[in-house]
């Protein structure tokens, strides 16, 4: 119950864009997004294993294997139909294009996530899947300090600590092999963004810069995936309440799938069709989950500002560690136990304070 008798209500929440102040409930939908991402992240691992290039049957001298970009472009059509659905029910104006004056906003948000996914695959290919991990979770730092910049909302330093020390935690968890050698690293299925990494990634051809060998080209193009995912969080709350939730994520996931039929096109990567009914469920259920997802987290950005919306995206890795020990049978090191008390920690620090708190300095 709120200060005002009013009861916040998840309802209420899906329905409404106002403020309700002090409630935090912008945090709570962040967190909420962040389980339905780490819930889309265990739903590829599952069908990686069945119809990626390393399950039985499949690959060199098998049958052809489902690429990540065909997951993408399977996920996001799954997204964008539903979206255009809800619109049409709801009979909401300018279903295709969006409202007028958010068009460029709405498309730069669709490019920045299509191009954060794309060039975390391509990272991918050139370092392992911890460091490139330890890197993407640069990216609420970077979003914090890009809001602060472009739309001038303050980065307090209770959300500057916040961000360092769970950028340690998730260190900590994924343990990448230029900081703890090669017998520390971890296996981490999980990075901000709007779709997961996963392994069954497709030979991109990647660039020829004189002078760099492929680790450092794969941390530059990780780097520059940072700048893209922080784009398209910042460009969510620059659209604010001017466009519906599902207008920014069908813009999302329509240059999405569009952009990865055309990628696989281009680079004359086969469309594998599902056989059998498990692995159609699970591909379905990417598409639900991501849509979730992009749901709760719209919303949460519509009542939130970017910084402390992007600290709490830290909360993914604490609940893929949970989803891996659980479900996946993954031993929990005791680097990891302690990373994860630190993003929780983190998390319910940012959480407890007021919009109002002396604490909040702006970043010039």
């Amino acid at each position: 119950m709120d200060p005002g008798g009013t009861q916040i209500t998840m309802r209420e929440a899906m329905v409404s864009s106002s403020e309700l102040p002090g409630s935090n409930l912008g945090l709570v939908l962040i967190a909420v997004s962040q389980v339905c991402y780490s819930c889309m992240n265990l739903v590829v691992v599952l069908l990686d294993e069945r119809e990626g290039k390393n399950a039985p049957g499949k690959g060199p001298g098998g049958e052809p294997a489902m690429g990540a970009l065909q997951i993408v472009a399977a996920e996001c059509f799954v997204i964008w139909l539903a979206c255009t659905a809800l619109m049409l029910y709801a009979r909401t104006e300018h279903i295709i294009m969006g409202p007028p004056g958010v068009r460029g906003v709405l498309l730069a948000r669709g490019i920045c996530g299509w191009l954060s996914t794309l060039l975390l695959y391509v990272s991918l290919e050139m370092l392992p899947i911890a460091e490139m991990t330890s890197i993407s979770f640069l990216a609420p730092l970077v979003t914090g300090v890009l809001a602060a910049i472009t739309i001038g909302e303050p980065f307090t330093l209770r959300e500057k600590i916040a961000g360092v020390s769970s950028l340690f935690g998730v260190t900590l968890i994924a343990r990448p092999a230029f900081l703890f050698g090669r017998g520390e690293e971890s296996d981490v299925p999980s990075a901000p963004g709007d779709t997961p990494p996963i392994d069954g990634i497709p030979e991109l051809p990647l660039p020829d810069v004189g002078g760099l060998d492929e680790h450092s080209l794969g941390v530059i193009i990780a780097l520059v995936a940072v700048l893209f995912i922080a784009g398209a969080w910042v460009s969510l709350r620059a659209i604010g309440h001017r466009a519906s939730t599902y207008h920014s994520i069908a813009y999302f996931s329509g240059v999405s799938w569009v952009a990865s039929l055309l990628t696989m096109a281009a680079l004359r990567e086969p469309l594998v069709v599902p056989q059998s009914p498990l692995s159609i469920f699970l591909l379905s259920g990417i598409g639900l989950f991501s849509l979730c997802a992009q749901v709760f987290q719209t919303l949460g950005l519509q009542r939130e500002k970017a910084g402390r919306a992007a600290v709490m995206s830290y909360l993914q890795i604490l609940f893929a560690t949970f989803f891996q020990v659980v479900l996946l049978g993954t031993p929990l090191e005791a680097l990891s136990i302690l990373g994860s008390v630190l993003i929780l920690a983190n998390g319910a620090w940012v959480a407890s304070a007021k919009a109002n708190d002396d604490d909040a300095v702006a970043v010039h």
